[in-house]
């Protein structure tokens, strides 16, 4: 009974700390962008498109390339969080495929 009137407790705090935190890390990457990775990144992406259209004749490939690389790690990424999270289920259910808990 008091471990769950803990869980009454600690889950929302913990959520309204996650809350918080991403509404602070908004407000800090609208307001003062250089101050933050999220800022940074941005900053960086624009200036290195800018340059990529500057010539395109010798920048195409390089371009093309580097979207591309950015896709597939994305999508290695994903596979491998969707496979993470597979893994965890079976973990939890208790069951190997071809064998029932015993």
């Amino acid at each position: 009974m008091k471990e769950q009137a803990l869980d009454y407790v600690l889950v929302p705090m913990g959520l309204s700390l996650m809350v918080a935190y991403h509404a602070w890390l908004f407000y800090r990457i609208v307001t003062r962008p250089t101050t933050t990775v999220v800022g940074l990144n941005a900053i960086n992406r624009i200036v290195w498109v800018r340059t990529m259209m500057e010539n395109s004749s010798k920048n195409g490939v390089l371009s093309v390339q580097t979207l591309r690389n950015n896709i597939m790690a994305s999508t290695l990424l994903a596979s491998t969080a969707i496979m993470l999270s597979s893994v965890i289920a079976v973990l939890m259910t208790g069951t190997v495929s071809g064998r029932e808990g015993r």
